[in-house]
């Protein structure tokens, strides 16, 4: 287990139909983003865990697996991704 009692970035991610979070680290949100590490669920609580450990717990079972990245996955269809619905930078409000 990763996770680190002084880790103080939210990280959010969709299990089980609803938004949860787990609490990580700059350096940790970087290897999470990028498939280093994942998370899984374990009685309730979510756990940081290496991608080799999250790719056993997904093998033994996959529904325990809460969050894990696949940094070369072509993002979905965003609708905002569309050059039309993008902020423009001289916007004052």
């Amino acid at each position: 287990m990763l996770n680190d009692a002084e880790a103080d970035i939210a990280r959010h991610f969709e299990y089980g139909g609803k938004i949860k979070r787990v609490h990580v680290t700059a350096e940790q949100l970087r290897a999470l983003n990028a498939g280093v590490i994942g998370v899984v669920q374990q009685k309730g609580r979510y756990l940081l865990v290496p991608a080799d450990v999250l790719a056993q717990v997904e093998a033994a079972f996959a529904p325990a697996v809460a969050l894990k990245v696949d940094p070369s996955a072509v993002a979905g269809d965003d609708p905002y991704a569309d050059p039309k619905f993008q902020v423009p930078d001289d916007l004052v409000w």
